[in-house]
């Protein structure tokens, strides 16, 4: 391990930023055999043998699974969630240690569907943290839901994180 995978492990924040960071943007990039081969080995390098992907109620609505292991299975349910646009992009993205083994995550995103309607919403995750390595993501599509869950208040999330 060099020093940096040393100093990642080590930190929740930088171990999420970094699987977080191996996410493509475009489908493309997850149906060409290397791109796919480069995102499946940065994920299996920074999730749990037993990683465990939980899906929001909604995200199951819309056909993209259910609670998942592993990280061709979190890939698979990426890809679909891709494929429901014409484009998609990651406006911002903040992160905040809950305690030692787990973090929040706010994302706002804007997707493009291929009708031309467009959804920008903000959403939040919980990643579960142990032993340098990513054990678990929980996804929820309502904001309030995801603090809920982390057992966080709006009011004590550090400034610029959450609602604007």
């Amino acid at each position: 391990m060099t020093d940096r995978e040393a100093g990642t492990a080590a930190d929740p924040l930088a171990l999420v930023h970094a699987a977080a960071s191996a996410f493509p943007l475009r489908l493309a990039t997850l149906q060409d055999p290397e791109g796919l081969a480069a995102t499946r080995a940065t994920l299996t390098s920074l999730l749990s043998a037993d990683f465990e992907y939980r899906l929001d109620p909604q995200a199951r609505e819309l056909g993209l699974g259910s609670d998942l292991r592993g990280a061709d299975a979190m890939l698979e349910v990426w890809g679909k969630w891709l494929e429901i646009f014409e484009s998609y992009e990651l406006l911002d993205t903040r992160r905040v240690l809950i305690d030692s083994g787990r973090v929040f995550e706010i994302s706002r995103s804007r997707g493009r569907f291929p009708s031309g309607i467009e959804l920008e919403q903000e959403v939040g995750a919980i990643y579960g943290v142990s032993d340098g390595r990513i054990t678990s993501l929980q996804t929820f599509a309502s904001l309030e839901l995801a603090l809920a869950e982390a057992g966080l208040d709006p009011d004590d999330l550090p400034p610029g994180l959450g609602a604007r």
